[in-house]
């Protein structure tokens, strides 16, 4: 059975033009994804789905050494601002299963995150493993940035908590995690739509697991990328 990280990398974006091709720390951003998949020993192949021409003519002729094991055009149907990541998912198993019909899982790498702590896509292979569970997710800490502390805010510019509590120290605030965007291992089942769950994540399945971290670095906006690539000069590169 076979392992398949899947890197996603989407030419159009409204909020942070050409993120994925974004230079973090001297390369692309998309480099820094291929570096993290290739530094993890669980994902057997590894493939792009894009349609950003400077990735696919790079991602083919192969940058030191770091060769996709296949490239995939996502389709122009599936590019689209309310696309659903899904539907490029499910999209890049159908085309990678014609020459790897023994696909167990993919592991979901979005591009525009340079960077991710070391472990953490093995880390979510095996918790999906052990769990048998539809879907991991890679989280981290939301710290003080939580429901209980949040406000809505009126057309008068009155404030309405989001999650009313009477919680005031930081200390005693509930655990809670965000999806950080550094890995989704998704079993045979999720990525043959055979399950389904409920709410904003139904697609990836009923039981939905996770691994917490220190957290990855999505670059959304340009000032994501000193962020990123102060962590990266922090802990190092994978390449």
């Amino acid at each position: 059975a076979m392992i398949i990280g899947l890197v996603v990398a989407r030419r159009s974006s409204k909020g942070f033009v050409g993120k994925n091709i974004a230079k973090v720390a001297g390369k692309e951003c998309w480099k820094h994804t291929l570096a993290a998949a290739r530094f993890a020993t669980s994902l057997n192949k590894v493939v792009i789905s894009t349609d950003e021409p400077s990735i696919t003519g790079s991602a083919s002729t192969g940058l030191q050494g770091l060769l996709f094991d296949r490239v995939i055009a996502r389709p122009a149907e599936l590019c689209k601002d309310d696309s659903h990541i899904m539907d490029a998912v499910q999209h890049a198993h159908q085309e990678c299963v014609k020459e790897w019909p023994d696909i167990c899982a993919m592991v979901l790498l979005y591009a525009n995150v340079p960077y991710r702590p070391r472990d953490i896509i093995d880390a979510c292979v095996k918790k999906l493993q052990q769990s048998r569970a539809d879907s991991c997710f890679s989280l981290t800490s939301t710290g003080k940035h939580c429901p209980e502390w949040m406000f809505e805010l009126d057309s008068d510019s009155r404030l309405k908590p989001v999650y009313p509590s009477g919680t005031y120290r930081r200390q005693d605030l509930p655990a809670r995690y965000i999806h950080d965007g550094g890995a989704v291992v998704m079993s045979r089942d999720v990525l043959e739509g055979k399950v389904r769950g409920t709410g904003l994540y139904a697609r990836f399945g009923h039981r939905l697991v996770g691994v917490v971290s220190k957290g990855a670095i999505e670059v959304d906006a340009e000032e994501d990328i000193a962020l990123a690539e102060w962590r990266i000069a922090r802990m190092g590169e994978m390449s």
